[in-house]
């Protein structure tokens, strides 16, 4: 990193910039064109469906980050942007910040998606499958709080005070969904065991009675 950092230096601003745009736009064209079809190549030759999700959804982070890369050369100190003149203060607000926020947006999306798709091939599959729309949505409103934890901070904005009333709100849902769960439960272990007894029922021996 540092060696090219020092090559960008050397050349004039103007051109180190063209220079880094070009270079995220090649990245971003490579990870699309090579990586991304080697990954489905790949994916194509298992018989996990699940690979083929991964590969689809990681597509548009992969390519924005590959992308949006050439932000952080610009943005570094004693980069091209330090040579024209542009402070600290700027570079942080319009370029480092809200970069940061799309990547984290932009992978959060992709790894929510991975699981909601993974449970909507599987939600069908037999009865040790129907917790899996429950599990889907607790992983969106994790992925979305740790989403959003993250973009606070890199906005610099104090997350603990949400942190704590985040932790007293799952808490108190936690004992509201306590008896809906535990039904739940005793509702799948009663459909899985009907057949049992009526298949012992249908077994036991026809005509047969207790003594008179």
């Amino acid at each position: 990193m540092n060696a090219v950092t020092s090559a960008l230096n050397a050349l004039p601003p103007t051109v180190g910039l063209a220079t880094i745009v070009a270079g995220s736009l090649v990245a971003a064209l490579v990870v699309e064109r090579v990586v991304v079809r080697l990954l489905r190549r790949l994916g194509r030759s298992t018989e996990n469906g699940f690979d083929d999700i991964v590969v689809d959804e990681l597509r548009l982070p992969l390519v924005v980050t590959a992308a949006l890369g050439g932000v952080f050369l610009l943005t570094g100190d004693g980069g091209v942007l330090d040579a024209l003149a542009v402070d600290a203060a700027t570079r942080d607000a319009l370029l480092s910040r809200p970069t940061l926020t799309v990547l984290v947006l932009v992978w959060a999306w992709a790894l929510n998606a991975i699981v909601n798709r993974a449970v909507d091939s599987v939600k069908d599959a037999g009865p040790r499958f129907d917790f899996a729309p429950v599990f889907s949505n607790v992983w969106t409103l994790v992925v979305i709080v740790a989403a959003g934890v993250a973009v606070l901070s890199v906005w610099r904005i104090d997350v603990t005070p949400l942190l704590a009333g985040a932790g007293i709100v799952g808490i108190t849902i936690g004992f509201a969904a306590k008896d809906t769960v535990a039904n739940f439960f005793g509702g799948s272990r009663s459909t899985s065991t009907t057949p049992t007894r009526s298949a012992t029922s249908s077994c036991s021996t026809p005509g047969r009675r207790g003594p008179s």
